[in-house]
């Protein structure tokens, strides 16, 4: 009849039918919210309109088509921001300070032996969304710091838990935080400043560094070179520049 209304039997069956695995004490409780009292004071109906409208609320705006100039709030607009890292309130005092010496530790690695936490687990992140899975996290987390604990890992896991695992670009961020000195370069790779300097090799000793320093490349875990060009390619370019 239109109505947006259905009998408690209907509702429970509609329920079913959508796949929503619900236990009848919550069904019970879904229909005494959602019920409607007749006249004659029988309540044996559920209003389903207002519970779609309800479920609907964290996806669209009701009407905006007819008022397209509304205010739009959007309807997690008010929780607060999760906190990760040093600040992640599951945390307790001794493990925030921990995890704070865990981040420098972090950024001593990353500033002397040229390495990036997003480049490091960013192979890793297929959605592009700034998370990986804590096995994935743990596979290259020993690659930056070969000596940290595995109780140390465990507590990075926890203080940048992800719906997906682990929020590896937060991390980075807060690594970065820590007293750093500026980047003249962002196009680096590392800490390091760039620095030009000339140089007049001969072809037998030019071939015979870029070999060097491919194999060198080649054999430090974590370190790639940047474009479509292997080492060998790179290197001579960036010589002859």
């Amino acid at each position: 009849m239109k109505t947006k209304r259905v009998t408690k039997s209907q509702f429970h069956r509609a329920l079913i039918v959508s796949g929503i695995d619900l236990t009848v004490a919550e069904i019970t409780l879904l229909c005494s919210r959602y019920e409607v009292v007749a006249p004659d004071g029988k309540t044996d109906t559920v209003n389903y309109g207002k519970f779609c409208d309800q479920i609907n609320k964290v996806f669209t705006i009701k009407g905006l088509e007819n008022n397209p100039r509304k205010q739009v709030t959007l309807s997690l607009s008010d929780q607060s921001a999760i906190l990760l890292g040093p600040e992640n309130p599951i945390l307790s005092a001794v493990e925030s300070e921990d995890l704070k010496e865990i981040i420098e530790l972090f950024n001593t690695h990353c500033s002397t032996r040229g390495y990036s936490i997003n480049y490091l687990f960013g192979d890793f992140d297929k959605n592009n969304d700034g998370q990986i899975t804590k096995t994935q996290f743990k596979r290259n987390v020993f690659v930056l710091c070969p000596n940290l604990p595995m109780a140390g890992a465990n507590l990075v896991i926890k203080a940048y838990a992800a719906p997906l695992g682990v929020n590896y670009r937060e991390l980075d961020r807060h690594c970065n935080d820590i007293n750093l000195p500026p980047v003249e370069d962002n196009s680096n790779y590392g800490r390091m400043a760039k620095v030009e300097h000339e140089i007049s090799l001969s072809e037998k000793l030019l071939n015979e560094t870029i070999q060097t320093f491919a194999m060198k490349f080649a054999q430090t875990p974590g370190i790639r070179m940047a474009g479509e060009y292997c080492a060998t390619t790179t290197i001579r370019n960036k010589i002859f520049q």
